[in-house]
This record gives C-alpha cells, sequence and structure tokens, in this order.
C-alpha cells in the first residue's frame, strides 16, 4: 500500500508498506491498518488475518485536503481477479477475526466456501467441478445460460441470493417475493425459457399435444392431453377441467339373435327408424340372417350420430366379409372420414384415422380375411406423442402403424359432431357380408375381450363373448342340423330359417316378432297365438306351397286342407270320408257315419196293390186312403200284371219320408219307355231322364252351384236296364250313365261335390217333365 503522508510544514512524501508475499489463483484477506501516533504514521499490512511487519514514518500524517474518488481495481494499474468484499473502518480496526474465520478457504463446495472456478466457470453440484460457461461474457451460474440471476427465471437482479429479483423473464411473473415461475400456459424449456404450452394446456411439459398435466377453464384433460369435449363414455368435470370415465363399453351391438329394425341400440337401421319386422327400408335395411347376424349389401347400413370416439379406443367386431367396402365410418360435419374401418380391394382390414392437421395415419393387415368368419380389433393411442393403430386378428397381433413422436405431429381427435356409419354411406360403398356384432371401448388394454377360446357350444373352439358358433351359410341358405340349405326361390332379397316359409320367426305362422328365437308380436292371417308361438286357427290348415294359413271349406270346422274333402270336424252336418255332408246320408251307420255298401232300397212294384211299395215308397196321395180298386187317384201309377207300374204322363211315386244321398250314389230302374220324359228327380241336385240324361247340381268351396250332365244314351227301345253313378273322388266328382250294365256315358267337374240336402225323391216325374211307361 502506498499514502501521500504531510508534514507539519505541508510538505509530502509518499510511504508504501513492506511488500507481502502473495499466491496468485487461491483466496487471500488482505488487510492494511493506518495509524498516526506520537507524530507518527505507521502502516501495516495483514495476510490473512497475519500482521507483516509495519513501516513509520515520523513526523508526516495521512490527510486529505478534500473528498476525492476511490477507485477499486484500479490505480496505477489494474487488478485481474476476484474481491469478494471490500471493508473501510475510519479507525484503528484489528486484529480482523471477525473477517476471517478459516472456514472460507474449504473446497468441499458448502454455501460458507468461496468457489475456486475461475472468470468463465461455473461450479457444477453435480459433478462437484468447474466447468466453463458457454460463450458468456460475463459468465455465468449455470449450464447453458448466461443469466446470473439465483433464479434462473429472472431477467434482472440486484444480487445473487433468492429474493433479489426484479423483473422475470418474458411469459414469466414472480408468484412469490423470492420466485419466478412461467405464467399459465408456459413451462420451463431449455434453456431456462417459458415456452408456449400446446394449446389449451395450462401447465406442461412440453410443446407437444401429449405433454399437458392441466388444462384452461375451457378444456378438459385426459390422460396427457386437452380437449374441448370429453369423448363418450367419460363425463366432463367442470370444476375440475377432466374427462372422467363413466362406461369403458360405450357400444356394444350384438345382432345374432336380432330380428327387429327400426332402431336396434339407439342406431337406426336403413333410411327409417320406424319401421319393424317384417316391414323392411328396401335397398337400405340389412337383414337378419339367423346365427349369422345382419346381413350386408354394398348399399345397406346402419347409421348412429351421438359418438365421440375417445383417442384411447379399442374397435371389435365379429365379421364374415364378402366383398370389400366400408364395415365402420365416421363423418364430421363436414364430411370428412374422421375414423374409417374397412376391407379393401384385396380383401385386407385397414382402418384409417384423420388428425388434427387433416392428414391420415392407416393401419392395414397383411392377409384378406374375405369368405370366413373372424375376429377383427383395431386399438388407437395417442399418449406416447404418436398416434398409434395396432390391428388384431383372431386374438393374434398383427402390426400397427404409427405417426412419429414430434410436437409438430397432430393427435387424432374425433369430432363432436357428426355420423358413424355401419355398412353403406353413399349408397354404394359398404362392404359385403354377415356382421354378428360390433363394440367400441374407451381404453385400449383388453383388446381380445371378443376372442373367445373356451367354453364355445359345439361346433367351434373359438367364438364370440356370447360362446355362440357363427354359421357359415352363404346368404340365401340357412343352417338344417346336417348342412346348408337354400331358401326357396320366393325368398328374394330377405333369405328364410326354414323351407317351410320365408318368415324369419321361430314359428311359421309368426308373422312379426324381434328375436329369432323370441316370443310371436302377431300371427299370420288365419292364426292366432299359442304361448310364445303362432298357430294355424282350428277352421283353417298350413299350405305349404303359399306359406299361409287358409280356410279351411265353409263345412268345416277343422281340416288338413282347403278342399272340403279334408275336413277333420265339421262346422254343420256330418262327417263322413272326410267330407262335410247335411247329415248322416240313408243306408249308413252312424256313429260314426259310415257307409255299409249296401242298397237303400230295392222296390219291386209288381207284388202290392198297397198305397205303400217297398216301405219307402208311396202314391201321390196319402197311403192311408189310397185303395187301387176302389178309390184310384188321377196322379197314381197303376199296377200292370208283370209289368209294375205304369206311369201315364201325370202319375208319379214319391219316398214316404224325406231322405239324404251320400257325395257317392248309385241308382238304376228297369223300365219301358212309351213316351220320353224325366223318370227319376232328387230335388235339387239329380235328375234323371228316359234317354239317360243324367243332370247332377254340384256345390264348390265358396257353395256356388253348377250343373253337370251327361249326353243321351244310344236310343233304345222295349225293356232296359238304366241306371248312372255320382263318385267323389280327391275333390273331383264325376257322373256316369250305364245302358243294360254296358258303360254309357260320363262327365265330370274338378274342385265341385255332390252335396245333397234331406228331400222326397220321385219316380215318374221332374220339375220339367213326365214319362210315359212302366217301371
Amino acid at each position: 500500500m502506498t499514502l501521500t503522508l504531510q508534514s507539519p510544514s505541508l510538505t509530502t512524501t509518499s510511504v508504501t508498506s513492506n511488500t507481502l508475499s502473495i499466491t496468485t489463483g487461491v483466496w487471500i484477506l488482505l488487510s492494511y491498518t493506518v495509524v498516526y501516533s506520537s507524530y507518527s504514521t505507521t502502516i501495516t499490512p495483514y495476510l490473512n488475518n497475519v500482521a507483516v511487519t509495519g513501516t513509520t514514518s515520523s513526523e508526516y500524517v495521512y490527510r486529505e485536503s478534500a473528498a476525492s474518488t476511490l477507485y477499486i481495481g484500479q490505480g496505477n494499474s489494474y487488478f485481474s481477479g476476484f474481491i469478494y468484499n471490500f471493508k473501510l473502518w475510519n479507525t484503528n480496526y484489528s486484529p480482523f477475526t471477525t473477517e476471517y474465520t478459516g472456514t472460507e478457504l474449504c473446497t468441499s463446495g458448502g454455501s460458507a466456501c468461496f468457489g475456486t472456478c475461475t472468470f468463465g466457470q461455473y461450479y457444477d453440484t453435480v459433478t462437484s467441478q468447474c466447468k466453463p460457461c458457454s460463450s458468456c461474457s460475463k459468465g455465468c451460474t449455470r449450464a447453458s445460460s448466461c443469466n446470473i440471476c439465483y433464479d434462473p427465471l429472472c431477467s434482472v437482479c440486484t444480487g445473487f441470493g433468492s429474493g433479489k429479483c426484479t423483473t422475470c423473464i418474458t411469459n414469466a411473473s414472480k408468484t412469490a417475493a423470492t420466485d419466478c415461475a412461467c405464467n399459465s400456459g408456459y413451462y420451463l424449456s431449455d434453456p431456462f425459457t417459458c415456452t408456449a404450452c400446446y394449446t389449451g394446456c395450462s401447465v406442461c411439459t412440453g410443446t407437444g399435444y401429449y405433454q399437458c398435466t392441466a388444462c384452461v377453464s375451457t378444456k378438459y384433460f385426459l390422460s396427457v392431453m386437452c380437449l374441448s369435449y370429453c369423448p363418450t363414455g367419460y363425463t366432463q368435470d367442470s370444476t375440475n377441467n377432466l374427462c372422467t370415465v363413466s362406461t369403458t363399453n360405450v357400444i356394444s351391438v350384438a345382432l345374432q339373435d336380432l330380428i327387429y329394425l327400426g332402431t336396434v341400440s339407439s342406431f337406426t337401421v336403413g333410411s327409417s327408424s320406424t319401421n319393424a319386422y317384417p316391414t323392411f327400408d328396401a335397398g337400405s335395411d340389412p337383414i337378419p340372417s339367423i346365427y349369422r347376424g345382419y346381413y350386408f349389401a354394398n348399399a345397406y347400413y346402419m347409421t348412429y350420430s351421438s359418438l365421440i370416439i375417445t383417442p384411447y379406443f379399442i374397435v371389435t367386431v365379429w365379421v364374415k366379409p364378402i366383398l370389400s367396402g366400408y364395415l365402420l365410418l365416421k363423418l364430421d360435419s363436414s364430411s370428412n372420414a374422421m375414423f374409417a374401418f374397412s376391407f379393401t380391394g384385396l380383401g385386407y382390414a385397414s382402418l384409417t384415422l384423420r388428425l388434427q392437421d387433416a392428414t391420415t395415419v392407416t393401419s392395414t393387415g397383411l392377409t384378406s380375411v374375405l369368405g370366413s368368419w373372424h375376429n377383427i380389433a383395431f386399438t388407437g393411442d395417442i399418449s406416447s406423442g404418436k398416434t398409434v393403430i395396432t390391428l388384431y386378428t383372431d386374438g393374434n397381433l398383427i402390426g400397427g402403424t404409427s405417426t412419429a413422436t414430434s410436437v409438430s405431429v397432430s393427435p387424432f381427435i374425433d369430432s363432436s359432431s357428426g355420423t358413424l356409419y355401419v355398412g353403406s354411406q353413399s349408397g354404394s360403398n359398404g362392404f359385403t357380408g354377415f356382421l354378428w356384432s360390433f363394440k367400441f371401448y374407451n381404453g385400449n388394454s383388453n383388446q381380445n375381450a371378443e376372442w373367445i377360446t373356451s367354453g364355445c357350444n359345439s361346433g367351434c373352439s373359438t367364438c364370440p363373448s356370447e360362446k355362440k358358433c357363427p354359421d357359415s351359410c352363404s346368404f340365401g341358405y340357412f343352417y338344417s342340423g346336417s348342412g346348408c340349405t337354400q331358401c326357396g326361390s320366393g325368398c328374394g332379397n330377405y333369405g328364410c330359417r326354414s323351407t317351410d316359409t320365408c318368415r324369419l320367426c321361430q314359428t311359421k305362422e309368426c308373422y312379426a316378432c324381434t328375436l329369432f328365437d323370441g316370443s310371436c308380436t302377431s300371427c299370420i292371417t288365419n292364426a292366432s297365438p299359442s304361448g310364445t308361438a303362432c298357430a294355424c286357427n282350428t277352421n283353417a290348415f298350413w299350405k305349404a306351397s303359399t306359406a299361409t294359413c287358409e280356410l279351411c271349406d265353409n263345412k268345416c270346422s277343422a281340416c288338413a286342407g282347403t278342399y272340403y274333402f279334408l275336413c277333420n270336424t265339421c262346422s254343420s252336418g256330418t262327417i263322413v270320408d272326410n267330407v262335410c255332408l247335411n247329415g248322416c246320408p240313408q243306408g249308413y251307420s252312424t256313429s260314426p257315419c259310415t257307409s255299409t255298401k249296401s242298397a237303400i232300397f230295392q222296390a219291386l212294384f209288381d207284388t202290392s196293390f198297397s198305397g205303400t211299395y217297398s216301405t219307402y215308397f208311396q202314391t201321390s196321395s196319402s197311403s192311408a186312403t189310397y185303395q187301387f180298386f176302389s178309390t184310384p187317384d188321377a196322379l197314381d201309377p197303376v199296377p200292370a200284371y208283370k209289368r209294375g207300374l205304369y206311369f201315364s204322363g201325370g202319375q208319379y211315386l214319391i219316398t214316404n219320408t224325406n231322405i239324404l244321398l251320400s257325395n257317392n250314389v248309385s241308382m238304376g230302374l228297369w223300365i219301358y219307355v212309351i213316351t220320353s220324359g224325366d223318370i227319376l228327380q232328387k230335388s235339387p241336385g239329380i235328375t234323371f231322364s228316359s234317354s239317360g240324361v243324367l243332370t247332377v247340381t254340384l256345390e264348390n268351396q265358396s257353395l256356388t252351384t253348377s250343373s253337370l250332365s251327361t249326353t243321351a244314351l244310344t236310343a233304345f227301345s222295349g225293356w232296359t236296364y238304366v241306371s248312372f253313378s255320382i263318385s267323389f273322388l280327391n275333390g273331383d266328382t264325376s257322373i256316369a250313365t250305364y245302358l243294360n250294365g254296358a258303360a254309357g256315358n260320363t262327365a265330370s267337374s274338378a274342385t265341385n261335390i255332390y252335396r245333397d240336402t234331406s228331400n222326397a225323391l220321385y219316380i215318374g216325374k221332374s220339375t220339367n217333365s213326365y214319362f210315359t211307361g212302366f217301371v
């Protein structure tokens, strides 16, 4: 130290203290005392509080003439090194024990130790080493930053210690008296910069969408990201700005047992939500197919308008695709395909997702799945900063596709609006095949939930979760127990479940139902409920050719067919050989009414002159008053020896009681014709003329009558045996005439029957003419 001293005469002199031996590059405490005593001034240097011999000047004193500037680091030359502190006392202050404790020179790096790093270095507390600053002309206190403030987020500070910050860096604010923190929506990035989070994040660890940890008030936190709305199956917690899972199974549609159309599990089936089986929306409704779910052709579809797909999803389907096309397609309100599950032209399963920046990511299988049943599952995930799609087929991991991990890559965020299509969206872009079930799950950790490998019913070793085996039959066929059987030609576009009918309900008489094996909700015409099924009414029968319940004949109360000859019981009259007649015919045995195949009567008119002939016939007058020789009547035929009765063209016989004939009748007469006319009539159905013309009145199913006649027999004379028959077989009526036992003429009528009513039989006349001759 050099001082300029002054004598009493005001002359000056320079005095320099003794020189100290100082080692550079180490910390020292350098102290000086200037003491004026006994008219002398002594300068004493101290090194680390150890005094060195002082220098004394007698009769001189250190006295400044006026205030002046004190320089530190500069004098006649410049100082190069570190100054930790500087103290100046206007008194004799020694020793310097307070300023020098000895602990300051430690090398442990503790808080009480002086740093040993050179200028342009900082002390790394991790490695306990001095490391160089990165091009910091003013030095540094940490790596990758020339900011020497204690708080790395402080841009202006008054010292190295905490609480010295006056101004924070851009996008940071003081949150307490001693700290700066990045503002909401920003995070501390390297090097010590508050960088904006992804849009919507209030707290984050990076700029990527997948680096959020909390959201602004208008967004909702889900896993690693902030969304404007929560996906389906999540509850929107507006208090905590969270999406919380309310259900993992978002959509579960099992079609394998269903018939009902219109709506299925909130999906609209086809173009209308109001129709129900058996009414189809032609050209748009998929077709229920027993044990195979719904059959989709390329124009068939179902729609759902309330699905927002989570970025973390599983979609799993049991499907038998036949031709390529869309299986599941979610469009946003601008008709952009957000989620597209399809089968490619090569038959590969494929899923494409549309990302927020309008780019897409696709995962596609490696082999064709057309023509057979498969469980296909896709999973989606974005938690790693990638949008990842992974494909599983029949429980096996096939592979996946993902975007790059980058903060600049957009995620898959489904639209909050739009429609999910199952099958076709445009009328021609849907897949063709059978769909057993499809399900959406929140989360992506149970992709094989629908792939069951044990407990399946007979016929398959793997199956859907219902543990039923899907049938392998093509559309237009059904499984008949031993193989696939083709539906009838009339089943057209709607398939069948049996050869009995094109209807799909469990019984052929059922008109409408909701499940293949469920109860009938309505029956076909002429059928009624029978338990949970339907059956033809008792007055109707099943007609296989038309698959309908047809009414029985009007006379039948129960039958095996629509014809009057297939009756089982009668609504009126008597059943005879499955035909309902107006009663039990004459000559039949009763209980039950059965033909004895014997003659009803045999009347010989040559042996009696009384009013009654052979029990059955009487003359036109009352048998009680008629006496041939005493009181003949003009209408009575006349007995003629060996010639029976003579009818003179105005006389006749009549049965003394009404008789009922069967629908199978034979009659014969020996006659001698003098003048032609009608020789027999059974009103209202039979007329037989002396020329052999037989006329029979028939009726059809609806009881409408018609006449059937034979032509005349070959001309004959003298005594002649004429006869006729009426025969009914399998619904058809045939009539025949005979001449002297030989066949004469015939006529027939299909689906008509002779059905007699109880009435009298006339011989010798009809309502049209009289016969002249002998009988």
